[in-house]
């Protein structure tokens, strides 16, 4: 990991030798794109359960990732006629929901006087640095890279029977085990001379982030 990133940034800072004929060309683009885990499970009640290790709750409980979305800038540097490395700036916004049965809540608060959630919507908001190995070829390009978080915020907000309660909390890159990066691979497609569009898939090195593994479709505008 140490090894790949230090290749990356070499890509990235050192000036490039060759012929004299070498023309060195650096690209700026602007992308934007939703995302989604795609991820969904289902905790069933567990209440009165004998395993000490099991949290007691009254009812199932419906997990999923919600859509979200991206932003992202930087500039491409080409180092050979096919291949460049490319860095930039992201926001990430990821959404997770987790609701239960309102009836049976009501039920259970109304039988014991304790108050429990039945929805929970949390937000996060990820600034970070973005690092990529890419090659292209007619209208495609591949790419392989890292994004770096620097800055997270997490805001969730508790929906109970007779209240709403918020809550927010922040996190730096010192705050989080490391490595804590997300590895990701990419495919774009030129639809036009500066438009292309882009899929991509990331995987997460830690459980900083609910789900590990983030799907994202965006459109890329070079200038």
């Amino acid at each position: 990991m140490k090894w790949l990133m230090v290749v990356m940034l070499s890509c990235l800072f050192l000036p490039l030798y060759g012929q004299s004929d070498t023309t060195k060309i650096v690209l700026w683009w602007l992308e934007a794109g939703v995302n989604n885990s795609f991820k969904y499970s289902y905790s069933p009640p567990s209440w009165g359960s004998t395993n000490p290790n099991m949290v007691n709750w009254p009812v199932g409980v419906h997990s999923s990732s919600l859509f979200g979305g991206t932003l992202s800038c930087g500039f491409s540097r080409q180092i050979s006629s096919n291949f460049y490395v490319e860095s930039g700036v992201e926001l990430l916004f990821h959404r997770h929901n987790s609701h239960c049965d309102m009836d049976s809540i009501r039920d259970y608060c109304d039988s014991t006087g304790v108050e429990v959630a039945y929805n929970v919507d949390a937000n996060k908001v990820t600034s970070q640095v973005h690092i990529a190995l890419c090659y292209s070829v007619n209208r495609f390009s591949f790419a392989l890279g890292a994004n770096i978080p620097v800055f997270i915020i997490d805001s969730y907000l508790y929906t109970y029977t007779s209240y709403t309660k918020k809550f927010t909390s922040h996190q730096w890159l010192w705050d989080y085990p490391f490595p804590s990066v997300w590895l990701g691979c990419s495919i774009g497609y030129k639809i036009l001379p500066q438009f292309e569009i882009k899929g991509s898939y990331n995987w997460f090195t830690s459980k900083t982030f609910r789900y590990r593994r983030d799907f994202s479709l965006g459109c890329r505008y070079n200038f």
